[in-house]
Formats: structure tokens, sequence, C-alpha cells
């Protein structure tokens, strides 16, 4: 009598059901993830490597760089740890070579850090000039409630995300 592992060794390997769907309905479950979960599956497969740079929709939280579970209240470490994370996978997410489709919608969360905007804004602009990006919904998180930040203030963070061209 043959042993079932030597049974199962000898049957032909099964495609698994992923990998005969059309990237059609691969974009669409990976809109359903955020941005670090849909990137990691590019390494599932050689199928799978190209399908992030072809989500039309993007969302980039910050928060979804964070240490998991998720304190109630963020360190700075963390919170550099997060946008370092986060400036990684935009310049990757956004790099000319890989990236061949228009993204319709980007939803960018950061966080104040002013050594990090100085690096997203002008990768911001290449993107946006490119003609890659045509709507862009930024928001900025900081420990500021609405209304407590003057206007001289908000002009500053402008500047440092994209540089000294704002007057």
């Amino acid at each position: 009598m043959e042993s079932p592992v030597a049974k199962k060794g000898t049957q032909p390997e099964e495609e698994d059901r992923l990998s005969v769907l059309m990237d059609d309905v691969l974009l669409s479950i990976l809109r359903k993830v955020d941005i670090s979960t849909a990137v990691r599956t590019s390494s599932l497969s050689t199928r799978w490597r190209q399908l992030p740079w072809l989500l039309p929709e993007l969302s980039i939280d910050v928060r979804h760089f964070l240490p998991v579970p998720c304190p109630d209240s963020i360190a700075a470490n963390d919170c550099q740890q997060a946008m370092v994370a986060l400036t990684k996978a935009a310049k990757c997410l956004f790099a000319k070579p890989q990236r061949k489709s228009t993204i319709t919608t980007l939803q960018l969360q950061l966080y104040l850090i002013s050594t990090f905007l100085s690096d997203i804004g002008p990768l911001l602009g290449d993107v946006i000039d490119s003609g890659l990006l045509k709507d862009l919904d930024l928001c900025l998180l900081d420990d500021l409630k609405p209304g407590d930040s003057s206007e001289l203030h908000m002009l500053q963070l402008a500047k440092d995300i994209f540089g000294s061209n704002l007057k």
C-alpha cells in the first residue's frame, strides 16, 4: 500500500485560485486593504509584483505605519519611524519606472515633522508635474486642535512642504 505522503507527491500541483483571477479582480481586492498590505502582496509572486503600482486610488495614512498594536499615546520616536517608512513607501510607489498608470486620487495623511515634509513635498511635486497624479487630498496630522494654528504657522508648514516657492 502506498503511503499518503508518496501519493501526495505524485499528484500534479493544483494552481491556487487567486492566480486564475483577472488583474481587475485582484486590484479590487487590493483597494480594500491598507497600502502597506497592498505593497507586501507584491512579494507573493511575479504575477502580483506590479499590482500595487496599478492601483488608481491610493490612501496612504501614516498611522498604518505605526507599531501594532498602536498605543493610545504615540511616542515621538514612533512618529519618526512611521514617517521614515511612509516616505520610503511613497518614493517606491511614485517611482517613474514602476508607476505606469495615473493615480486618479491620492489621500495622504502625514505627521507634521518638517524634516520629512521637505522630502515628501518635492516628491509630490514631481508626481503632479509628470501628470501621474490627478487629485490630492492632503491631511497633516498634529496634536493641535482646529483653530489653534495661526495663519502664519500654517503658511510656514506649507513652505516646509513645498519649499520657498510659496509667498
